[in-house]
């Protein structure tokens, strides 16, 4: 797992498929219908794909008076149906989804995720 940082290219939102490095797991949160019609009580796996991933930014964040920190990241996948209720696991990280940016020609995603250690 690596984590790319300012460099040639990186602050680009232009992807090729040898750009999609990372593998990450899709998954809906806790509460989706699930297929026998009732309700997961925890997140599901969705879909496991390839992304390129750029750290953007850290933070910390103290909720409940627990300080906890987090990392802001560009993801680049290939396009797919998402909503910003889903999360990305990530090796150690739980990615969650704040916004998604289509992809003009249709052929990536692009999301702009929170990360927190899983």
């Amino acid at each position: 797992m690596s984590i790319s940082g300012a460099g040639a290219g990186a602050g680009s939102l232009v992807a090729g498929a040898g750009d999609l490095r990372e593998i990450v797991v899709l998954q809906n949160p806790p509460g989706v219908p699930d297929s026998s019609g009732g309700f997961s009580g925890a997140w599901t796996d969705v879909a496991r794909t390839r992304a390129k991933i750029v750290a953007l930014a850290g933070d910390e964040n103290a909720n409940a008076q627990i300080e906890q920190s987090i990392t802001r990241f560009r993801v680049t996948l290939r396009r797919r149906e998402i909503s910003a209720g889903q999360r990305l696991l990530w090796g150690s990280w739980a990615l969650n989804i704040r916004a998604i940016l289509p992809d003009p020609k249709r052929v990536f995603v692009f999301l702009l995720c929170e990360g927190v250690p899983a």
